[in-house]
């Protein structure tokens, strides 16, 4: 289905480019989302950086001045949270961030969701940390707690609801600690069950 989607945006960008094409070939915010969607759930190992590089083609496409919603990066991120690679965790954190500057500067269509940042701590908690030469660097549990506070603090600051955690969020991080290695995940756990209680 993603080959398929890939090529019918191919050709609708090609039709829009040439002399005869009529408004209503030319993809659309809904057409590159749709295609980016289908990417995120094809189960492609490069799913997230091919879903990505559909987004920028988006953005930097001059002849189609769109601009991508919160749906278009929600399922880049989406990409991100299912692909195997040690890097789609910090792809999607680094999405995030960059949608909470888009509202942050005013743009009304890209507002982070709860849904969003399901996917990033989906991404985190299948993240099982760096190796360095002097050890081991976090965990994809601790990264993914700290997401709830980010999504909190952010709620709290900007008034932006749909950012407080649900508890899809909390749930997701209690089962990344539970799943982990990590000294103390089960008072971590405990205690975010608590959280969410209040």
């Amino acid at each position: 289905a993603a080959d398929y989607a890939l090529s019918l945006l191919s050709r609708m960008e090609e039709l829009r480019n040439t002399d005869s094409a009529t408004p209503s070939i030319a993809p659309d915010v809904k057409s590159y989302t749709k295609v980016i969607n289908a990417i995120a759930r094809s189960g492609r190992e490069d799913a997230g950086e091919q879903a990505e590089e559909i987004l920028n083609r988006m953005i930097h496409d001059e002849a189609a001045d769109l601009s991508p919603n919160t749906f278009t990066y929600t399922y880049v991120i989406d990409a991100y949270a299912r692909s195997p690679s040690s890097k789609a965790p910090h792809a999607a954190q680094r999405l995030i961030e960059e949608m909470e500057r888009l509202r942050a500067e005013g743009d009304p269509e890209v507002r982070p969701t709860t849904r969003a940042w399901n996917s990033v701590i989906s991404a985190w908690a299948q993240w099982k940390g760096e190796e360095m030469a002097w050890g081991r660097v976090g965990s994809g549990a601790e990264r993914a707690e700290a997401c709830l506070d980010i999504m909190e603090e952010l709620a709290n600051t900007t008034g932006n609801e749909e950012v407080r955690p649900n508890s899809y969020n909390y749930n997701s991080v209690i089962s990344a600690l539970a799943n982990s290695q990590d000294d103390g995940a089960a008072s971590r756990a405990e205690a975010i069950l608590e959280r969410m209680e209040n």
